[in-house]
């Protein structure tokens, strides 16, 4: 099942967009498949994501210069990258030394495989599927 957009605000796999941008994508979104005289149920088909279509993968042992557009980098020699997230610390800013990248590939077990040992500046990385977290009770 996928999610469609909805709400004011919503959060895309990049950035937060405004109420007023959500318009405009909505009319690109539509001329672009084709849809752009149907009704708005056309229009929840179209811009609902399929999750299942991408695989989100773990990446540790990353460098602390390592940005997020080098993630990208390296990963896209191994298929389309939907996006790449260094995880940072709260409070100073800095990587915490590991990350996501989520992939549209069939084959994700050979993207592994192939990137997991690999160096990127200076360190081997550690690659698997990203797991869901589990939370615990919240503390106060």
């Amino acid at each position: 099942m996928g999610r469609a957009i909805t709400g004011r605000i919503f959060l895309t796999r990049r950035a937060f967009i405004k109420p007023i941008q959500v318009g405009m994508i909505l009319y690109l979104r539509r001329r672009l498949s084709g849809v752009e005289n149907q009704p708005a149920r056309a229009l929840h088909r179209v811009i609902t994501v399929s999750e299942d279509d991408l695989s989100k993968l773990y990446v540790g042992n990353l460098p602390w210069t390592c940005s997020e557009e080098d993630l990208e980098n390296f990963f896209s020699t191994f298929g389309a990258v939907q996006s790449a997230t260094i995880v940072t610390d709260r409070e100073t800013g800095r990587s915490r030394g590991f990350g996501f990248v989520e992939m549209e590939s069939d084959n994700v077990d050979e993207v592994i495989q192939s990137a997991d040992g690999q160096e990127l500046n200076g360190r081997n990385l550690r690659v698997d599927r990203a797991q869901e977290r589990s939370r615990g009770p919240r503390r106060e």
